[in-house]
C-alpha cells in the first residue's frame, strides 16, 4: 500500500488530489488515467521542432493547467518551467526539454503502473 508520501515522490500529490476531487476516487482515476491520452506534450514537442513559439506556449500552458488539476506536482512543476520561457518568446535550452521528457515518461510509467491496482488509499 503506498502512502501519500510514496506519492508525491513518484510526482502524485494525492493529499491536493483528494481535496481537489472531494474525496471522489472513481471521479479522480476517470480522469487520471486518461492523461496518456492528452496531446498537449506532443503538441508542444512538436511545436518546438517546427519553430512555432507561440504554439508552443499555448500547448504547455495546457498541459500544466491538466498537470495541476490532476496533482501531478513533478511534471507541473517542469513545466511551469518551460511555459514561462516559451512566454518570453523563447525557446527552452536542451537540456530543459530533456528533463521535461524524461519526467513525462516516469509520469506515464507511474500511471501505468498505479492503474493496474487503482488508487485504494484515495
Amino acid at each position: 500500500m503506498m502512502t501519500d508520501e510514496n506519492y508525491m515522490e513518484s510526482g502524485l500529490d494525492i493529499a491536493s488530489a483528494r481535496q481537489r476531487f472531494l474525496g471522489n476516487r472513481a471521479l479522480f482515476e476517470k480522469f487520471l488515467f486518461r492523461f496518456p491520452e492528452d496531446q498537449n506534450y506532443k503538441k508542444m514537442v512538436d511545436s518546438v521542432k517546427n519553430g512555432d513559439v507561440e504554439e508552443a506556449f499555448n500547448a504547455a500552458h495546457t498541459l500544466k493547467g491538466v498537470c495541476g488539476n490532476l496533482s501531478l506536482k513533478k511534471l507541473y512543476d517542469k513545466v511551469s518551467e518551460v511555459t514561462e520561457v516559451f512566454r518570453k518568446g523563447e525557446f527552452p535550452e536542451d537540456a530543459q526539454m530533456a528533463s521535461l521528457e524524461e519526467i513525462y515518461l516516469e509520469t506515464l510509467g507511474f500511471l501505468e503502473s498505479v492503474k493496474e491496482n487503482g488508487i485504494p488509499e484515495f
